[in-house]
Order: structure tokens, then C-alpha cells, then sequence
């Protein structure tokens, strides 16, 4: 299935992360792990690393700084495009409600990669379902941010992702990242 959209929310009684993939007729809800979110947090942050200009021309030493930049800038962007509060929200409260009766397979596998200067996201559940989600850069710092702020709701404590939270110090002017 060709994804459009994939929400991401927290399963108290199950512990585990859900992933809902939605493409224009078809919902995929795949599970994840404590240990497969772990493993999907590093891939997408070295996936990040690896194909950014930027970080490629910094010292080893700094290409999480320039990657801390970059994410606070895609945040940063997202937020002032935004809708306005409360639209959608009735449709997104009926598509949860359909997700939490969906059963979830359990994510088997994650596949990271680029092509044409986006991100490809292939997710493959233990029951064979599949769901491949293209998108930019900025939608993948997104990712990044939602997948790590529902892992500290869960209490996983994933402190080697803890760079993430430091955002809040990073100030930008009207200068540009690219």
C-alpha cells in the first residue's frame, strides 16, 4: 500500500507503540516494540545524518549539532504552517476511534532510504502487510519528533535520543538553514 498519511499513538496495556499507516482506501496499524521503536529512532536519525549536505561537510564532532539545527528548523516551519486549531479534528477523532478497534500486526521490519531528495519509509508486518510512505525531509523531522516525544510517554527512557528535547535552546533568526 502506498501511504499518505501515518499517525503514531501510545498502547498503555500492550506497552508498545502503534503506527498507522493510511493510503487512499486502505489502513495498515502495525505495532512496535520497545526494542523495534529503539531501532526505528536510530535508523531514522542516521538516515537524516547521511543524506544531509550540511551535516556531510561538518566535523564528525558537530554533525549532531547541525542535525539538531536542521530539526528545529523543520519544527520550527511546520508550525507556522499549521491549520488552525479544532479543523480536521472530527475526522481525525472517527479515524482514531476506527485505529484503537483495528488490530495491529507486529511490526516485523523497518526499511530507511532516499531517493530524489525524500525519504522512504517501508514498514512490513509479521502478518505481511506492507505500507511504503515517501516524504520530505521536513515530514521526517516530524517523524522524528513525534516518534520520540510518545517514547517518553511510554516512559521508555531513550536517553541517547535526549539531543532531541534540547530544541527549546536553539534560538533562530530569520536565517536560513539550507
Amino acid at each position: 500500500m502506498q501511504a499518505e498519511h501515518l499517525d503514531l499513538r501510545y498502547e498503555p496495556v500492550e506497552d508498545r507503540l502503534i503506527l498507522t499507516a493510511r493510503g487512499p482506501t486502505e489502513t495498515l496499524c502495525l505495532a512496535l516494540t520497545r526494542r523495534l521503536a529503539r531501532l526505528f529512532l536510530k535508523a531514522l536519525v542516521d538516515l537524516l545524518l547521511r543524506t544531509s549536505d550540511t551535516a556531510a561537510r561538518a566535523s564528525e564532532r558537530h554533525r549532531n549539532d547541525v542535525l539538531l539545527f536542521e530539526h528545529v528548523g523543520a519544527l520550527t516551519r511546520a508550525l507556522a504552517n499549521r491549520p488552525d486549531p479544532g479543523e480536521g479534528t472530527a475526522e481525525a477523532a472517527g479515524a482514531l476511534r476506527q485505529d484503537v478497534a483495528q488490530p495491529s500486526a507486529l511490526l516485523a521490519r523497518v526499511d530507511l532510504s532516499a531517493r530524489d531528495g525524500r525519504l522512504i519509509l517501508l514498514l512490513a508486518g509479521a502478518d505481511g502487510g506492507q505500507a511504503t510512505l515517501s516524504m520530505p525531509r521536513d515530514i521526517a523531522h516530524q517523524l522524528l519528533w513525534a516518534a520520540y516525544e510518545k517514547t517518553r510517554a511510554a516512559e521508555w527512557d531513550f536517553t541517547e535520543f535526549a539531543w532531541i528535547e534540547q530544541r527549546e535552546r536553539v534560538v533562530l533568526t530569520g536565517a536560513s538553514l539550507s
